[in-house]
């Protein structure tokens, strides 16, 4: 049995490096992807995400980005520190970045609670919110409650790339 991160990497090296997401390239990536079986969990402005069981993939479609860069290279630099989702690996040259998967907290088309939200999780992410804002005051992804998750218990950030 094929590992289907190795089959999404194949799927990924074909795709050209620079590759408008909401473009007709894009969208018949995110067409083939679900076609080879690949559950589409969301998108960004250059990153589709699929869901792999307990983790996820983030590729990104253009090569220029640089959005799994930079929350690889937040990570590294701040992980224990921040309540970030643990980055598991990367391949591609970075255009796919594995994650933990995290369960939401909030819907991400409306930043609506999709169900009630404990008081517990709610503190948890002002702090979290708290924390990457001193030291990441001029990333803005963090921001967004929709960008935040449960793994474990634990409330996560699962966007940290801009």
């Amino acid at each position: 049995m094929n590992d289907p991160l190795d089959d999404l990497e194949r799927i990924v090296n074909a795709l050209p490096e620079e590759t408008d997401l909401f473009g007709r390239t894009g969208q018949e990536f995110i067409r083939l992807l679900e076609k080879e079986g690949f559950e589409i969990v969301g998108t960004g402005g250059s990153r589709i995400v699929v869901g792999l069981g307990g983790t996820v993939a983030k590729i990104d479609v253009s090569a220029s980005s640089g959005t799994n860069y930079e929350e690889l290279s937040v990570w590294e630099e701040f992980a224990g520190e921040l309540p970030l989702a643990p980055i598991l690996d990367t391949r591609s040259d970075g255009r796919i970045l594995v994650m933990a998967r995290a369960n939401r907290v909030f819907d991400e088309v409306s930043n609506q609670k999709p169900k009630k939200i404990s008081r517990k999780y709610r503190e948890a992410i002002d702090l979290g919110k708290a924390a990457m804002e001193e030291e990441l005051p001029g990333m803005v992804d963090w921001q967004y409650d929709f960008n935040w998750g449960v793994i474990d218990g634990v409330v996560v950030c699962i966007d940290y790339g801009s």
